[in-house]
């Protein structure tokens, strides 16, 4: 069973006594120390097994502890060190750390995070979602200082109770993180899962709580799927998908749409994936599209993927005039390619009418000399994808560092003979 965990750090300021509010207007009892109200607030309906944590120094500890337990009695302390050096820095990480269960839902105050600990704790985040699959429930931050020092706030406003402190909802700023995170994965490896996941984590309330109707919740749900079946469509070398090039424009309207709709920190995120997809997109039923993606599969280093799809694109790019889904049309094409200059009969199902008529088509079109024959580079990236294809069982097998070299130097060929992306 995952437990609600609260975590804190416990200042030594000199904590005169006020009443925090929430955002929806909750305020809490009048209490000295913003742990007590956070948890007063919006912890008040946990269970047994829920811990909340208060992290101390040895002089906070000294200072404050006795009082805050007073305030609020199931608060567990934990001693960390001042961090006054980088051992002790790393100290309090691994007391943080180890204060972590696998599951654990947090829920943060970093109202009197002194120094380096936001940092710290912002690193400690991603680390323990990544290793213990915790999640970040809320953020918060009580904001004495809108009041004034605390000094001045006790001689202007004499009563505790009209001492009304916001409390900051900050969770978005640990939210950010978790989609630049997710963006990444999509625009670096082509890995939409973690994009997905995030997606549908925030998005499943939203529907459930307006009944499907969210505008915004709509799109994002789509563009989840959309995303999701593009890397789908990649990795299985749909071509025909490829070419036909919905997937991609519906993802770029759906983007488009959505920047004005969401936080603006989200907006460059989104812009980059725009940018990233579009590369994909030479416009609709468009056999570049093909080439178009090896460019994404190099980005991406999903090699064998871009080896596939730059031969079969090759054929496409050569028959866009003709049906180039026919699969007699394209193994005879591969043929010419990879014989034309040999005395090798070429073996093929098509008429010898249609075959003289395809042999015309291909040496009419400009660059088929340096694509074809025993030196073309369509060999050359045939010779290699049958070798990553084959688990490299060959005498002249690549050694697997070569292959994402060898494919940027060939398609870079493959570009200046289609005059690509201009």
């Amino acid at each position: 069973m995952s437990r609600n965990v609260f975590l804190s750090f416990l200042g030594t300021g000199n904590y005169t006594k006020c009443v925090y509010q929430s955002n929806d207007g909750r305020k809490s009892s009048c209490v000295r120390f913003v742990q007590s109200a956070t948890l007063e607030l919006f912890c008040y309906d946990w269970k047994e097994h829920d811990k909340r944590f208060i992290f101390t120094t040895e002089e906070s500890k000294e200072k404050h502890w006795k009082q805050l337990h007073e305030e609020s009695p199931l608060a567990e302390q934990i001693d960390i060190p001042e961090g006054k050096d980088e051992t002790e820095i790393w100290r309090i990480f691994n007391i943080l750390y180890e204060s972590l269960q696998d599951g654990d839902e947090l829920t943060i105050d970093i109202t009197h995070s002194f120094r380096h600990i936001p940092l710290l704790a912002s690193s400690l985040l991603q680390y323990a979602k990544f290793l213990k699959n915790v999640s970040v429930n809320k953020i918060y931050y009580g904001a004495f200082e809108r009041l004034g020092k605390p000094h001045e706030v006790e001689q202007h406003i004499l009563n505790p109770e009209e001492r009304i402190v916001p409390v900051f909802d900050l969770t978005a700023f640990s939210e950010i993180q978790d989609w630049s995170a997710a963006a990444n994965d999509f625009i670096s490896f082509g890995n939409p899962s973690r994009l997905g996941a995030l997606m549908q984590q925030h998005l499943s309330p939203v529907l459930f709580q307006t009944g499907g109707q969210d505008k915004t919740a709509q799109q994002l749900n789509k563009l989840n799927q959309k995303i999701k079946k593009f890397s789908q469509v990649i990795k299985t070398n749909r071509g025909q998908n490829i070419i036909e090039g919905r997937l991609q424009k519906e993802i770029l309207e759906i983007l488009s749409s959505l920047e004005q709709n969401l936080i603006s920190a989200l907006n460059p995120i989104l812009k980059k994936m725009e940018i990233s997809v579009k590369k994909t997109y030479q416009g609709d039923n468009n056999v570049r599209n093909m080439l178009a993606v090896v460019e994404w599969c190099l980005e991406k280093n999903l090699v064998q993927e871009g080896l596939t799809i730059l031969q079969e694109g090759i054929i496409s790019c050569l028959l866009s005039e003709k049906n180039y889904l026919d699969r007699n049309t394209r193994q005879f094409v591969s043929s010419c390619l990879q014989y034309c200059d040999s005395e090798k009969k070429i073996e093929s199902k098509l008429s010898e009418d249609d075959q003289n008529c395809l042999k015309e088509h291909l040496h009419q079109q400009f660059g088929f000399k340096k694509l074809a024959g025993a030196n073309g580079i369509f060999r050359k990236i045939t010779e290699l994808r049958n070798d990553i294809n084959h688990s490299g069982m060959g005498n002249s097998a690549q050694p697997s560092d070569k292959f994402q070299k060898l494919l940027t130097e060939y398609f870079e060929e493959i570009k200046k003979i289609f005059v690509l992306f201009k």
